[in-house]
């Protein structure tokens, strides 16, 4: 797989350390859900994967892809897929709460204009 064509970070640290890390990635057209969060730290081959293969994920995180619905708002040089993903600092969680979250974080990323960001 290519290496991502743009990311976005974002890091929330309590007392000094990361807890909370979230990205906004472009990736290789069709590339695997599971793939693009195995490049996250914390990520295992064995995480779970979602019925429909939007969502990879675990106790540490995960990935996710984002539906972007107005196309037209894409960047015309990427032919990719715009991905997020989350990690979960400190010990593993539970694996459903971090679905949960990263499915809200895919939800909501569209309507607050990551659709229309040239990374």
């Amino acid at each position: 797989m290519k290496a991502a064509s743009g990311v976005k970070r974002c890091y929330v640290s309590v007392d000094g350390k990361v807890a909370l890390s979230t990205s906004v990635e472009w990736h290789e057209a069709g590339a695997p859900v599971a793939e693009i969060a195995s490049k996250t730290i914390g990520a295992d081959p064995g995480d779970k994967v979602s019925v429909d293969k939007r969502y990879s994920y675990s106790g540490k995180g995960g990935a996710g892809l984002i539906r972007c619905d107005d196309s037209s708002t894409i960047d015309k040089d990427v032919d990719g897929g715009l991905y997020a993903t989350v990690r979960v600092g400190g010990d593993p969680g539970d694996a459903s709460a971090v679905l949960k979250m990263i499915e809200a974080y895919t939800s909501a990323a569209p309507a607050a204009g990551e659709c229309e960001v040239d990374l």
